[in-house]
């Protein structure tokens, strides 16, 4: 009798590498009456190593993100149920971003063992900013427990999503502070000039399709002046762009510091791309303080009145409120001015006098004179309507008025119908030491 035994290779394909299995088969013989006999057949087939096969796939990760690949990442698959995954084998490098382990840049044919993908050392990242769907792909072989590998070569994809990239402020060559110091009292433009102070930064976008915009808040209450930001040259399509910032307050806004004393304004401008990404830089502004020497207000005089004496009307007609002489006689008008000499002379040294006067009937070579207590501070001719030098006059005091000045402008002119004179009207200025508390003034 002849026995056989027979099965298809692919049945087989559990046992790996090494493995054996046994199987018992019992024949019995029959005589065709009662008797019988029986033997037992033993068949071991032994294993060989299957090779396993990994699958393709496609990954999704983010800009500028490491991705971490995992075991199952490679789709392992092996039909020798003992065999377990045992790493990959790269075969061919990404085409663009890098794959590392540990930190360094894989080469090719590197075997990654799966110890090392569990543990979240094999990475990947694409270039800084870049994105995209199928960004990347490279080529694998998984290997199995037996230190096989497939036969043939996987792909991993990567696709890439963009995110929004922060736009960018440069301070190479750029202005991040400016100074104004108030113009010093009495000084040409004092309280009239216009300080300004303005300054560039660079901005950076790599996210060429966003339009920049840019505004500014101030850090405290209480500033004085003005502050905006305009942005010239975007960085729309090359991703280079330029910000210029603006900065001008009135020099009479400075007159609230002293000599020596200044503050700090600082304002915080914000550079915003649309889509929620901020750029922030801080510009400070220096103010810097002059002393301002104290000044008596403007005087409406009434004739007779608010302190002056000897003030006269002639002719019936009306003075209204200018004080002076109206006809004959040498009238002297005077008055005594007076004020609390401040502390520090160093910081108020002079007290300003300011006041109008109208002269009537300037036509027959008189002098208009002004005394600081019994010394003769102004003595000028008189003018008729309209002759008098627009820039006006000014002058100095000497002997013991020495350290005084004085500036007489001529203001509106025009005939107040008094008999058909025509008259003059100037603004008087007084410059004073403010040691002195105070001066007699003597007009005649």
């Amino acid at each position: 009798m002849e026995w056989a035994f027979t099965d298809n290779d692919a049945p087989l394909d559990f046992l790996g590498e090494g493995e054996s299995r046994t199987q018992t088969y019992t024949v019995t013989v029959n005589d065709g009456l009662t008797g019988t006999v029986s033997q037992a057949i033993t068949v071991t087939i032994h294993g060989k190593n299957d090779l396993p096969v990994g699958k393709d796939s496609v990954l999704s990760t983010t800009e500028d993100t490491l991705f971490t690949f995992k075991n199952t990442d490679f789709g392992f698959v092996d039909a020798d149920a003992s065999d377990t995954f045992q790493g990959v084998r790269i075969d061919a490098l990404p085409n663009a971003g890098s794959l590392t382990l540990n930190g360094v840049a894989l080469n090719a044919d590197t075997v990654v063992s799966a110890a090392d993908i569990s543990a979240g050392n094999l990475k990947f990242i694409a270039a800084a900013n870049a994105n995209g769907d199928g960004y990347a792909h490279f080529g694998f072989s998984v290997q199995d427990s037996a230190s096989g590998f497939d036969s043939s070569s996987n792909q991993i994809i990567l696709n890439v999503a963009a995110v929004n990239d922060i736009p960018t402020i440069s301070l190479s060559g750029a202005t991040i502070t400016g100074s104004v110091t108030e113009i010093a009292d009495l000084a040409v433009g004092e309280n009239l000039t216009l300080h300004t102070q303005t300054g560039q930064l660079g901005l950076g976008e790599v996210d060429f399709a966003d339009v920049l915009s840019a505004y500014a808040n101030a850090n405290a209450g209480g500033y004085v002046g003005s502050f905006s930001v305009t942005i010239p040259n975007n960085t729309t399509g090359d991703g280079a762009g330029s910000l210029i910032w603006n900065y001008s307050v009135g020099d009479d806004a400075l007159n609230f510091l002293g000599a020596g004393e200044t503050r700090n304004q600082v304002y915080t401008i914000n550079v915003n791309d649309g889509h929620g990404g901020n750029a922030y830089q801080d510009i400070t502004i220096t103010l810097n303080g002059t002393n301002d020497a104290p000044q008596g207000a403007n005087q409406t005089i009434t004739a007779g009145g608010d302190g002056w004496t000897n003030a006269h009307t002639a002719y019936a007609a009306p003075i209204g409120s200018y004080i002076g002489r109206y006809g004959w006689g040498g009238e002297e008008l005077s008055k005594l001015v007076t004020w609390e000499a401040p502390s520090d002379l160093t910081l108020t040294p002079m007290v300003t006098i300011g006041f109008d006067l109208l002269e009537f009937d300037s036509w027959d070579g008189e002098r208009f004179r002004v005394y600081a207590g019994d010394h003769e501070l102004v003595n000028i001719p008189l003018y008729l309507y309209n002759s008098a030098p627009t820039s006006g006059f000014s002058g100095t005091g000497s002997g013991a008025n020495t350290g005084m000045s004085w500036t007489m402008t001529p203001g509106t002119n025009g005939n107040l119908n008094n008999s058909g004179w025509s008259d003059q009207a100037f603004h008087m200025r007084l410059n004073v030491p403010a040691d002195l508390d105070g001066i007699k003034l003597r007009f005649n």
